[in-house]
């Protein structure tokens, strides 16, 4: 399954596209959240994403996927996190999130949150199957995160105006454009002389908290038990956790559990990995893993291993 395929599937099985319009190079689906997504090829969907939130509409939690990321912040008040780390973005700073990386974008406050956003796999770099590394600047070790100089904030402004230009016209090459310009703008941001800032450690109980259920998963067996290890009630607890991630706790344990039994799914059968993660029963395994992943355990374990 494509990375495109895989995409579709998902938010169609959540209810989220709302009609899909065929058009020359690429295919566009309205959002219900408000905005349009982009499938310009089967590796590489894009969308300019400009949504007034409050507290209550604002519905993204810690999340993860099998594809690179790429966001370049505009405007809104909101913080970006991922793995132990918080950053305050600014205009037009770069943040990425690599396939297997949890990471969320928390609203603190009211406001227009506006963002370009791709999703794309390596497989769209390659040229003669080789892999051109597009993706080198991903590497960095210190932040998911940088602020280009004025000379390259330009050149991003005009591409992004010219991918959102090609991909509202009718031409019939309009995909093929939008793809090009989205390649040229990660070779600048590949070849770019980058302002790194260091995010900021959170110290927050919450961030300890997930990070113990990141490796205490499979043990763990109610929110209560962490309650009473951090030496908070379980309902402080629940509620300062999904103040801070917009997700439960327990939506969070699932969570990790099935990412946790995807690698184990080469090996093993699904009821195997679903125990050695922590599942008391197949049946709940099967309805976190959809939920999660948009599929069976079966469909991913033939899509990725039965090969």
């Amino acid at each position: 399954m494509t990375l495109s395929e895989q995409y579709i599937k998902t938010h169609q099985t959540k209810g989220l596209y709302l009609n899909e319009c065929r058009k020359q190079g690429y295919t566009s689906f309205y959002n219900r959240c408000d905005w349009t997504d982009y499938i310009i090829d089967k590796n590489l969907i894009y969308s300019h994403r400009a949504n007034e939130y409050t507290k209550k509409t604002f519905t993204e939690g810690l999340h993860v996927h099998n594809y690179y990321e790429l966001i370049i912040y505009i405007d809104g008040n909101i913080n970006y996190i991922t793995d132990n780390y918080v950053v305050k973005p600014k205009p037009y700073s770069v943040m990425w999130f690599l396939p297997g990386q949890m990471h969320t974008a928390t609203l603190l406050s009211e406001s227009n949150y506006e963002r370009h956003v791709f999703y794309f796999s390596k497989d769209l770099f390659s040229l003669n199957n080789t892999l051109i590394p597009m993706t080198d600047f991903m590497n960095c070790q210190v932040s998911n995160v940088f602020y280009p100089d004025i000379s390259y904030k330009e050149e991003i402004k005009v591409i992004l105006k010219k991918i959102d230009t090609h991909l509202k016209s009718d031409y019939f090459y309009s995909g093929l454009l939008a793809k090009a310009f989205v390649i040229e703008l990660l070779g600048i941001l590949n070849s770019a002389e980058i302002s790194v800032t260091k995010p900021i450690k959170s110290l927050d109980c919450c961030m300890e908290i997930k990070n113990y259920i990141d490796t205490e998963y499979a043990s763990i067996s109610t929110s209560k038990e962490i309650a009473k290890k951090f030496h908070y009630s379980r309902e402080h607890i629940s509620r300062k956790f999904k103040d801070t991630f917009n997700i439960s706790v327990s939506d969070y344990i699932a969570k990790r559990r099935v990412l946790e039994s995807l690698p184990l799914l080469k090996e093993m059968s699904s009821s195997g990995a679903a125990y050695e993660v922590g599942f008391k029963s197949q049946s709940a395994y099967i309805d976190a893993f959809k939920k999660n992943m948009g599929c069976l355990p079966s469909e991913y374990k033939k899509h990725k291993y039965d090969k």
